[in-house]
């Protein structure tokens, strides 16, 4: 942690202050405490009203990666359940009170080292031997989880089970640094918007939607643009590589440098003209301006203190109705059940056009009515001349049929798994992608030779 205590100085010298006594406090042995109350006032002091950096996204970059602290007596586990998630809670077993994890590392699960209890990457528990069915919960079960923020690629956590405002906390941390941006609101978007001139350099970090959009906005207004993206492929959550290395194309085509496997370990000011030095994996990189779009956090601060369930957002049925009868959620923070085609049973979805759909769900629910289906998920991202859409939830099964051209930027990529129209990857062919919406809620699917054909009338079929 010495090593990440200096990256931070360089990112930010009032940061790096706060971030030295909580280095300092977090490594005091508990037998420095003359009383266990006065330990108990000291934790809610220091560690229930400040967010507590724990580590970098970075340290552990792999599904199944995972790394241990002590915040002064109290154990935690650092892990990452999945690619785009990363967890925080208490390293102690629910049965023995024991840590299950020690170090760091790769793990596929954690013991518990008395009676082998058995617990998942993300915490859940799996198995409780010697334990009745009746004794346990096992659908609910699992190690107390902390609230996580990603900052900078810094991983932050708070012990009171209703943490401060994140955002308040980081605040005065983001004013340090002028030029650098997230973009979260409209009023982000606004200063954004002022800020990329033409001839000024922008770093992005993050080949997500949000990093290629703003990207391909950038180098129509005359900007100099380097994006560096933590993973091996642009857009790797939402897309197959094939569209991943689609989009590369057209973005280094464009002029944009993009580096991929990269990173951004500190900012800091260059120059009094308002420059910025970036650290990254290949040495230091000057910025005028420089643009986070590396993914959110759901906010349920509001969600807890009213006391409902939260995991990966607010916890909704098919209806959007939380735990609590009176009280509905919509939108990208809510955690909804999935019956479609290739999703796990449930997950959020940071679209327009399901934060619609949901809406259309409650208000069905409100006025009485029976649950309305729900079409597939649905999303389009323009780019430069492209206007790419994905119906679905695309994955690797199946077949994947190919109609038009990739190198003509105007394609279709059909999935079929088991004769059925699984989803589509549509670039500049919005008429194919609304008719795909059309089969799909007819449930048919044209055949093979049709899709490729390209001189099938499909909208006859």
């Amino acid at each position: 942690m010495q090593t990440a205590a200096i990256q931070l100085r360089e990112l930010s010298p009032r940061f790096d202050k706060t971030r030295e006594s909580l280095l300092r406090a977090r490594h005091l042995p508990g037998g420095v405490y003359s009383s266990a109350d006065i330990y108990a006032m000291e934790k809610e002091r220091i560690f229930m009203t400040h967010w507590l950096s724990v580590g970098r996204a970075e340290e552990i970059p792999n599904v199944g990666d995972y790394m241990t602290f002590s915040v002064m007596n109290e154990p935690i586990l650092i892990s990452r359940p999945s690619e785009n998630e990363i967890q925080v809670c208490m390293n102690m077993c629910l049965h023995r009170g024991v840590a299950v994890a020690s170090g760091c590392g790769h793990a596929k699960d954690f013991s518990c080292p008395y009676h082998a209890w058995l617990f998942d990457v993300g915490g859940k528990l799996i198995a409780a031997p010697g334990m009745k069915e009746s004794e346990v919960d096992m659908s609910g079960a699992r190690l107390k989880p902390l609230p996580v923020k990603i900052w900078r690629g810094w991983i932050f956590t708070n012990f009171a089970e209703q943490p401060p405002s994140f955002e308040d906390y980081i605040a005065p941390y983001e004013k340090s640094l002028p030029g650098v941006h997230t973009l979260r609101s409209l009023d982000d978007a606004v200063r954004l918007r002022g800020a990329l001139r033409p001839g000024r350099r922008l770093l992005v970090v993050g080949g997500g939607w949000i990093g290629l959009e703003v990207a391909a906005t950038a180098r129509l207004l005359g900007l100099q643009v380097c994006l560096i993206e933590g993973g091996s492929r642009l857009c790797a959550r939402s897309v197959p590589a094939d569209i991943s290395n689609f989009l590369l194309d057209l973005h280094r085509r464009h002029g944009v440098d993009v580096q991929l496997k990269g990173a951004v370990t500190a900012i800091e000011p260059a120059a009094d003209d308002g420059a910025l030095r970036v650290r990254t994996h290949r040495g230091v990189e000057l910025a005028d301006v420089v643009v986070f779009g590396i993914g959110l956090e759901p906010n349920t601060e509001l969600a807890v203190a009213c006391d409902l369930q939260v995991e990966n957002g607010i916890v909704v049925d098919a209806r959007g109705q939380t735990s609590d009868p009176a009280i509905y959620a919509v939108g990208d923070v809510a955690n909804q059940p999935c019956g479609w085609p290739g999703a796990q049973a449930r997950l959020r979805l940071e679209s327009w056009a399901n934060a619609q759909g949901q809406g259309i769900a409650v208000g069905a629910a409100l006025a009485g009515k029976p649950p309305v289906p729900r079409d597939l998920p649905w999303f389009w991202s323009d780019q430069y001349d492209v206007n790419l859409q994905v119906l679905g939830l695309p994955s690797e099964a199946g077949l994947r049929v190919v109609r038009g051209s990739m190198r003509d930027a105007k394609f279709c990529v059909f999935q079929i798994v088991e004769g059925a129209l699984h989803s589509v990857v549509a670039v500049n062919m919005a008429k194919e992608l609304k008719l795909a919406k059309r089969w799909h809620k007819q449930g048919r699917c044209p055949s093979i030779a049709e899709l490729q054909d390209p001189d099938t009338r499909l909208e006859r079929l």
